[in-house]
Protein backbone atom coordinates (compact mmCIF):
# COMPACT_ATOMS: atom_id res chain seq x y z
CA UNK A 1 0.00 0.00 0.00
CA UNK A 2 1.46 3.46 -0.97
CA UNK A 3 1.63 6.42 1.55
CA UNK A 4 -0.86 8.02 -0.09
CA UNK A 5 -3.63 5.21 -0.21
CA UNK A 6 -2.96 4.38 3.38
CA UNK A 7 -3.54 8.26 4.55
CA UNK A 8 -6.75 8.30 2.72
CA UNK A 9 -7.52 5.26 4.04
CA UNK A 10 -6.99 6.10 7.34
CA UNK A 11 -9.21 9.51 6.85
CA UNK A 12 -11.80 7.97 4.67
CA UNK A 13 -12.60 5.38 7.63
CA UNK A 14 -12.66 8.60 10.52
CA UNK A 15 -15.60 10.00 7.74
CA UNK A 16 -14.00 12.34 5.49
CA UNK A 17 -15.04 13.27 2.03
CA UNK A 18 -12.33 13.03 -0.37
CA UNK A 19 -11.29 15.44 -3.59
CA UNK A 20 -8.53 15.02 -5.70
CA UNK A 21 -7.64 18.90 -7.24
CA UNK A 22 -5.56 20.37 -9.53
CA UNK A 23 -4.23 23.71 -9.59
CA UNK A 24 -1.54 24.83 -12.50
CA UNK A 25 -0.63 21.11 -12.55
CA UNK A 26 -0.23 20.63 -9.45
CA UNK A 27 -2.12 17.49 -7.72
CA UNK A 28 -3.19 17.48 -4.10
CA UNK A 29 -5.86 16.33 -2.13
CA UNK A 30 -8.15 17.68 0.13
CA UNK A 31 -9.97 15.90 2.86
CA UNK A 32 -13.29 17.43 4.62
CA UNK A 33 -14.92 15.82 7.48
CA UNK A 34 -17.55 19.11 8.97
CA UNK A 35 -15.16 21.81 9.63
CA UNK A 36 -12.07 20.36 9.56
CA UNK A 37 -10.27 20.61 6.36
CA UNK A 38 -6.89 18.80 5.66
CA UNK A 39 -4.22 19.18 2.83
CA UNK A 40 -2.30 16.27 1.33
CA UNK A 41 0.71 16.75 -0.78
CA UNK A 42 2.57 14.14 -2.76
CA UNK A 43 4.97 16.10 -4.92
CA UNK A 44 7.33 19.28 -4.35
CA UNK A 45 6.47 22.66 -5.84
CA UNK A 46 7.46 25.78 -5.19
CA UNK A 47 6.89 28.41 -2.68
CA UNK A 48 4.27 30.62 -5.02
CA UNK A 49 2.38 27.70 -6.20
CA UNK A 50 2.49 26.13 -2.15
CA UNK A 51 1.34 29.82 -1.15
CA UNK A 52 -1.33 30.14 -3.44
CA UNK A 53 -2.93 26.58 -2.95
CA UNK A 54 -3.25 27.38 1.08
CA UNK A 55 -4.71 30.58 0.27
CA UNK A 56 -7.21 29.01 -1.26
CA UNK A 57 -7.97 27.17 2.02
CA UNK A 58 -7.04 28.77 4.69
CA UNK A 59 -8.07 27.04 7.61
CA UNK A 60 -6.65 23.53 6.69
CA UNK A 61 -4.10 21.55 8.22
CA UNK A 62 -1.20 20.84 5.73
CA UNK A 63 0.44 17.00 5.74
CA UNK A 64 2.83 16.04 3.19
CA UNK A 65 3.56 12.02 2.36
CA UNK A 66 6.92 12.50 3.67
CA UNK A 67 5.33 13.01 7.58
CA UNK A 68 2.68 10.15 6.92
CA UNK A 69 5.85 7.97 6.12
CA UNK A 70 7.81 9.14 9.08
CA UNK A 71 5.23 9.72 11.75
CA UNK A 72 1.75 8.04 10.94
CA UNK A 73 0.97 6.96 14.42
CA UNK A 74 1.50 10.92 15.29
CA UNK A 75 -0.14 11.98 13.10
CA UNK A 76 -3.21 9.38 13.43
CA UNK A 77 -2.90 10.76 16.92
CA UNK A 78 -3.41 14.19 16.18
CA UNK A 79 -6.38 14.05 14.28
CA UNK A 80 -8.31 11.59 16.50
CA UNK A 81 -7.49 14.31 19.01
CA UNK A 82 -9.02 16.94 16.82
CA UNK A 83 -12.07 14.34 16.28
CA UNK A 84 -11.93 13.70 20.02
CA UNK A 85 -11.18 10.27 19.24
CA UNK A 86 -8.45 9.80 21.58
CA UNK A 87 -8.83 8.38 25.48
CA UNK A 88 -9.28 11.74 27.63
CA UNK A 89 -7.35 11.75 30.75
CA UNK A 90 -8.27 14.92 33.23
CA UNK A 91 -5.22 16.57 33.88
CA UNK A 92 -6.41 16.95 37.54
CA UNK A 93 -5.62 12.96 38.02
CA UNK A 94 -1.94 13.91 37.22
CA UNK A 95 1.31 14.66 39.13
CA UNK A 96 3.51 17.22 37.50
CA UNK A 97 7.87 16.56 38.04
CA UNK A 98 10.54 17.84 36.56
CA UNK A 99 12.70 15.09 34.22
CA UNK A 100 15.82 14.59 33.09
CA UNK A 101 16.99 15.62 29.46
CA UNK A 102 17.05 11.69 28.36
CA UNK A 103 13.46 11.11 29.66
CA UNK A 104 12.12 14.17 27.63
CA UNK A 105 14.21 13.28 24.62
CA UNK A 106 12.62 9.77 24.93
CA UNK A 107 9.26 10.46 24.99
CA UNK A 108 9.16 13.65 22.35
CA UNK A 109 11.10 11.60 19.59
CA UNK A 110 7.72 9.32 20.17
CA UNK A 111 5.49 11.57 20.35
CA UNK A 112 5.88 14.78 18.93
CA UNK A 113 6.01 15.55 14.92
CA UNK A 114 9.47 17.45 15.21
CA UNK A 115 10.91 15.23 17.78
CA UNK A 116 12.88 16.94 20.35
CA UNK A 117 15.10 19.57 20.50
CA UNK A 118 17.44 21.59 22.49
CA UNK A 119 16.02 22.45 26.09
CA UNK A 120 17.07 23.58 29.91
CA UNK A 121 14.34 22.56 31.92
CA UNK A 122 11.75 19.53 31.06
CA UNK A 123 8.66 18.60 32.93
CA UNK A 124 6.76 15.34 32.83
CA UNK A 125 2.87 14.96 33.42
CA UNK A 126 2.49 11.39 35.45
CA UNK A 127 -1.00 9.46 35.72
CA UNK A 128 -0.29 7.23 39.27
CA UNK A 129 -1.30 3.95 39.22
CA UNK A 130 -4.32 4.90 41.69
CA UNK A 131 -6.14 6.25 37.98
CA UNK A 132 -5.17 3.54 35.52
CA UNK A 133 -8.75 2.82 35.54
CA UNK A 134 -8.55 5.91 32.65
CA UNK A 135 -6.50 4.11 29.72
CA UNK A 136 -7.63 1.39 27.65
CA UNK A 137 -6.42 -2.30 28.74
CA UNK A 138 -3.90 -2.36 26.46
CA UNK A 139 -2.11 0.88 27.67
CA UNK A 140 -2.13 -0.21 31.32
CA UNK A 141 1.95 -0.67 32.61
CA UNK A 142 3.59 -2.84 35.00
CA UNK A 143 5.07 0.54 36.55
CA UNK A 144 3.73 2.78 39.40
CA UNK A 145 3.01 5.77 37.29
CA UNK A 146 3.08 6.74 33.04
CA UNK A 147 4.11 9.48 31.48
CA UNK A 148 1.62 11.28 30.00
CA UNK A 149 2.90 14.29 28.65
CA UNK A 150 5.88 16.87 28.15
CA UNK A 151 7.30 20.22 28.14
CA UNK A 152 10.51 21.84 27.84
CA UNK A 153 11.88 25.01 28.02
CA UNK A 154 14.99 26.96 26.87
CA UNK A 155 17.03 28.89 29.41
CA UNK A 156 15.97 31.89 30.16
CA UNK A 157 16.94 35.30 28.42
CA UNK A 158 17.38 38.70 29.38
CA UNK A 159 17.34 42.00 27.94
CA UNK A 160 16.67 45.87 28.51
CA UNK A 161 13.21 47.69 27.87
CA UNK A 162 13.39 51.15 29.07
CA UNK A 163 15.17 51.46 32.18
CA UNK A 164 13.80 47.80 33.08
CA UNK A 165 15.28 44.27 32.82
CA UNK A 166 12.95 41.68 31.33
CA UNK A 167 12.81 38.24 31.81
CA UNK A 168 12.28 36.23 28.38
CA UNK A 169 10.88 32.52 28.83
CA UNK A 170 10.48 30.15 25.55
CA UNK A 171 8.68 26.97 25.57
CA UNK A 172 9.61 24.58 22.71
CA UNK A 173 8.21 21.54 23.16
CA UNK A 174 4.51 20.51 24.07
CA UNK A 175 3.51 16.58 23.47
CA UNK A 176 1.63 13.71 25.32
CA UNK A 177 1.32 10.51 24.61
CA UNK A 178 0.09 9.04 21.48
CA UNK A 179 -3.68 8.06 21.76
CA UNK A 180 -4.57 10.32 25.00
CA UNK A 181 -5.78 13.08 24.89
CA UNK A 182 -5.21 15.46 28.47
CA UNK A 183 -7.72 17.95 29.38
CA UNK A 184 -6.61 20.70 31.08
CA UNK A 185 -2.75 19.75 30.46
CA UNK A 186 -1.50 22.43 28.67
CA UNK A 187 -2.63 24.55 31.62
CA UNK A 188 -1.61 22.85 34.53
CA UNK A 189 1.89 22.92 32.66
CA UNK A 190 1.96 26.80 32.39
CA UNK A 191 0.35 27.11 35.90
CA UNK A 192 3.49 25.24 37.31
CA UNK A 193 5.85 26.70 35.39
CA UNK A 194 4.69 30.50 35.53
CA UNK A 195 4.20 29.78 39.77
CA UNK A 196 7.94 28.35 40.00
CA UNK A 197 9.89 30.51 37.59
CA UNK A 198 8.04 33.93 37.43
CA UNK A 199 8.34 35.09 34.39
CA UNK A 200 8.10 38.77 32.72
CA UNK A 201 7.07 37.05 29.13
CA UNK A 202 7.18 33.73 27.99
CA UNK A 203 6.76 32.80 24.20
CA UNK A 204 6.29 30.24 21.86
CA UNK A 205 5.96 28.81 18.59
CA UNK A 206 3.08 26.69 17.37
CA UNK A 207 3.57 24.77 13.88
CA UNK A 208 1.21 26.67 11.56
CA UNK A 209 0.96 23.34 9.30
CA UNK A 210 -1.59 22.77 12.59
CA UNK A 211 -3.28 25.34 14.43
CA UNK A 212 -3.50 28.82 14.76
CA UNK A 213 -2.86 29.20 18.71
CA UNK A 214 -6.46 29.07 19.84
CA UNK A 215 -5.50 26.78 22.86
CA UNK A 216 -2.49 29.51 23.68
CA UNK A 217 -4.89 31.96 23.42
CA UNK A 218 -7.31 31.12 25.31
CA UNK A 219 -4.74 30.55 27.92
CA UNK A 220 -4.10 34.67 28.02
CA UNK A 221 -1.05 34.17 24.92
CA UNK A 222 -1.33 36.87 22.06
CA UNK A 223 -0.22 36.64 18.51
CA UNK A 224 3.04 39.00 18.31
CA UNK A 225 4.21 37.54 14.44
CA UNK A 226 4.78 34.90 12.44
CA UNK A 227 7.53 32.96 10.34
CA UNK A 228 7.71 32.66 6.70
CA UNK A 229 7.12 29.38 5.19
CA UNK A 230 10.75 27.46 5.04
CA UNK A 231 11.46 24.60 2.43
CA UNK A 232 12.68 21.15 3.15
CA UNK A 233 14.52 18.49 0.76
CA UNK A 234 14.56 14.93 2.05
CA UNK A 235 18.18 13.29 2.29
CA UNK A 236 19.10 9.54 1.66
CA UNK A 237 17.33 8.38 4.99
CA UNK A 238 14.56 10.17 3.93
CA UNK A 239 14.91 13.15 6.70
CA UNK A 240 13.86 16.51 6.17
CA UNK A 241 16.66 19.14 5.16
CA UNK A 242 16.48 22.59 4.73
CA UNK A 243 16.76 24.13 1.19
CA UNK A 244 17.12 27.79 1.71
CA UNK A 245 15.74 28.71 -1.94
CA UNK A 246 12.34 28.75 -3.74
CA UNK A 247 12.67 25.71 -6.17
CA UNK A 248 10.32 23.06 -5.88
CA UNK A 249 10.86 21.23 -2.37
CA UNK A 250 8.73 20.61 0.34
CA UNK A 251 7.61 23.53 2.36
CA UNK A 252 5.59 24.29 5.76
CA UNK A 253 3.69 26.95 6.48
CA UNK A 254 6.15 28.55 9.14
CA UNK A 255 5.01 29.48 12.84
CA UNK A 256 2.72 31.62 14.87
CA UNK A 257 4.95 33.50 17.30
CA UNK A 258 2.94 33.98 20.79
CA UNK A 259 3.59 36.17 23.93
CA UNK A 260 2.26 36.12 27.24
CA UNK A 261 3.17 38.76 29.20
CA UNK A 262 3.19 39.29 33.01
CA UNK A 263 3.77 42.18 35.73
CA UNK A 264 2.42 44.58 33.04
CA UNK A 265 4.80 43.67 30.57
CA UNK A 266 4.24 44.73 26.83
Amino acid sequence: MSNTEGFVGFLKSKGFELNYLNYQNVQYLLLKLRNLNILYFQYFLNIQLFNRITEKHPDSIRIWSDQWERNQPVIESRINNLLQLNTRIPARVCRLQKIDKLQSVQFLEENHLQGSTKAKSHFGLFLPQSHYRFLPQEMVPESETLLLAVMSFNQPRRFKKEDKTIVSHEMVRFATTKNLSIIGGLDKFLKHYEENYQPDELMTYIDADWSNGQNFIKLGFQIVGKTEPMGYKLDLKNKRVRFENEKDCIWNSGSWKLKKYYNEQK
